[in-house]
C-alpha cells in the first residue's frame, strides 16, 4: 500500500510541477506527510464549514 500511495503522490508532483523526492528517500515519511497534509486540508474545509453553518443559521 505505502508503496502504491508513493507511486501515486510521485506522479501528482509531476503532474503538479513539484521536484520529486530522490528515490532512496524513505517512502513511509513521504505518504505519511501527504496524508497529513490531505487530512489537515479536509479537517480545514470542515471547520470551515461548520463555521460557516453557525453563523447563517444562528442568526
Amino acid at each position: 500500500m505505502i508503496k502504491f500511495l508513493a507511486n501515486m503522490f510521485r506522479g501528482l508532483h509531476m503532474v503538479v510541477g513539484i521536484s520529486m523526492p530522490p528515490p532512496d528517500q524513505n517512502e513511509r515519511i513521504f505518504v505519511l506527510t501527504w496524508l497529513g497534509i490531505i487530512g489537515g486540508l479536509l479537517g480545514l474545509c470542515v471547520f470551515l464549514a461548520l463555521f460557516c453553518f453557525y453563523y447563517l443559521l444562528g442568526n
